[in-house]
């Protein structure tokens, strides 16, 4: 399944940010040739997949003066993950109802395509003031199955400032988390050092309670935040626009450049994106740990993707052609995950994620026939991602 995560891409949804890289959790939706935008492929790169904290974690102590000076430091850490990444993409996907009204997923008549690849992700960070600030820096090497090059597809900086965590009160099972963040995406634009900007906030709340074979906890979060972009990855990000006045598709392709408009093979007028693109995330999961294996968690989880895209009206004025932001068109996108994680001692963990996209909230199946479908986050129906993920430091 290639991810083609397209603004839109995100889809991841998209980093191992600071908590991903100390909890060892860290999804990535990593592209596939041809190479896809900063965006494709870190849409998915947000906190999404941060498991809930464990009770252990939640619990308050009190510290010393001396504990809480050394806690003020910079405290470094290392890890790494590699992973057997296949996305598979289909000729006709008929979305949640194949899944819970029939007993195939794809149909006689369908055809699919799966694109292996392997990806490997070192990442350095560094946390100040008890984890209050996280900032940590990703490589990205990714080879496709089949083919000998190994590309280096990004390079990614996350920064984040807690600005509470903690427990609503002593004996509250809840614990929450907002915070404010940004992450810059590098690398895999032509070569440009710098492809685009994401700010936000990001707030979660977390619930632990024991169950009789073992412990529950609940998670939700929030993640709204806006994306702005280099110039670089502006001029080549562009967007389809409305044409108020029709006699200016017929203009020469020299005089459309001339004012920034690029007329496409379609015959479609596009223009530079000058404002920033506007995102939500959501989500909702469970994790079960089962009593009988305590190295072992199950963890379901449903997502919800938004984005705001700027769009753009081309007039004819006295002063000659005007380009004018006319509105910001929305498009959503579901997937439902399931994670097996089986924890081998304290650095070393092994994951299996399998996931299923939708196009709106539950509105459509993502296939290869209808490209409109697929423009946030590419043509991947079904993913599964293998990964084993090491703590260095």
């Amino acid at each position: 399944m290639t991810q083609q995560m397209t603004p839109r891409s995100s889809l991841a949804l998209v980093v191992l940010t600071a908590i991903q890289a100390t909890t060892l959790l860290s999804p990535v939706a990593l592209a596939a040739q041809p190479m896809l935008s900063p965006e494709e492929e870190h849409l998915e790169e947000r906190k999404i997949e941060a498991p809930a904290e464990s009770a252990a974690t939640l619990d308050t102590t009190k510290e010393t003066k001396s504990d809480a000076s050394d806690k003020a430091g910079p405290q470094f850490y290392g890890s790494f993950e590699l992973r057997h990444r296949t996305q598979r993409e289909m000729l006709q996907d008929h979305g949640p109802g194949r899944v819970t009204m029939g007993p195939r997923l794809i149909s006689d008549d369908d055809t699919a395509t799966d694109k292996p690849a392997i990806l490997l992700r070192p990442t350095l960070g560094a946390n100040f003031f008890d984890k209050a600030l996280d900032t940590s820096f990703t490589l990205q090497l990714q080879n496709n199955i089949g083919d000998n090059r190994i590309l280096k597809t990004d390079a990614i900086n996350s920064t984040q400032w807690n600005v509470l965590r903690g427990k609503f009160n002593a004996d509250s099972p809840w614990s929450f988390g907002p915070s404010a963040f940004t992450s810059f995406f590098t690398g895999s634009h032509k070569g440009a050092n710098f492809a685009y900007t994401d700010i936000g906030f990001f707030g979660e709340a977390n619930f632990q309670t024991p169950v009789p074979t073992g412990a529950l906890s609940l998670r939700g979060y929030v993640n709204p935040l806006a994306e702005f972009y280099s110039k670089e990855y502006s001029q080549t990000n562009r967007q389809k626009a409305s044409l108020v006045e029709g006699d200016i598709g017929a203009r020469s392709s020299g005089d459309l450049a001339l004012v920034g408009l690029i007329k496409d093979s379609n015959g479609d007028i596009t223009v530079q994106q000058a404002h920033p693109m506007l995102l939500a995330y959501y989500g909702v999961g469970a994790t079960y740990l089962p009593g009988f294996a305590k190295n072992l968690s199950l963890m379901a989880g449903l997502d919800l993707i938004q984005t705001w895209r700027p769009t753009y009206s081309v007039t004819e004025t006295a002063d000659g052609i005007k380009t004018d932001l006319d509105h910001y068109s929305n498009q959503a996108c579901t997937f439902n995950r399931l994670m097996i994680t089986y924890k081998i001692n304290d650095r070393v963990s092994i994951v299996d994620q399998a996931r299923h996209y939708v196009g709106g909230f539950y509105q459509y199946g993502i296939d290869t026939n209808h490209p409109e479908q697929t423009q946030m986050i590419g043509k991947v129906s079904w993913e599964n991602r293998l990964s084993l993920l090491v703590t260095l430091f």
